[in-house]
């Protein structure tokens, strides 16, 4: 299974555990999403926070994001291990989201420095 797959269905994962736990147009309660729910997500996830010179930086990556990326990404910031035309645009993004946290949607292309690409579709 490629990483590009993996993703995917980590990401499908989430997203049918968040309609499992909603219910009718309300997001589900934060009580009810825990480790054991997100068990296959995990590797995949990040925490993703303002560093001291104010720029979108991971702060904690899961063993999915470090091999996709070929390293370890902890502590690096967004535009580090973004590359090629959508680099600004998604530390700008991610600034926002941080700043002000609401939700966003977008669509991006990922190339990591081992060449893989995989491509995010909300």
């Amino acid at each position: 299974m490629t990483f590009t797959q993996k993703l995917g269905k980590a990401q499908a994962h989430l997203y049918n555990l968040w309609l499992e736990l909603r219910t009718d147009d309300c997001l589900p309660r934060k009580r009810d999403i825990g480790m054991r729910e997100l068990k296959y997500f995990t590797p995949f996830y990040s925490t993703v926070h303002l560093n001291a010179d104010g720029l979108p930086a991971v702060l904690r990556s899961g063993t999915g994001l470090d091999e996709l990326w070929g390293r370890n990404i902890s502590g690096k910031t967004i535009a580090d291990i973004s590359a090629g035309r959508g680099r600004e645009a998604f530390a700008h993004f991610m600034h926002q989201m941080l700043e002000c946290p609401c939700g966003g949607l977008s669509a991006d292309i990922y190339t990591t420095k081992s060449g893989n690409v995989f491509e995010r579709d909300f």
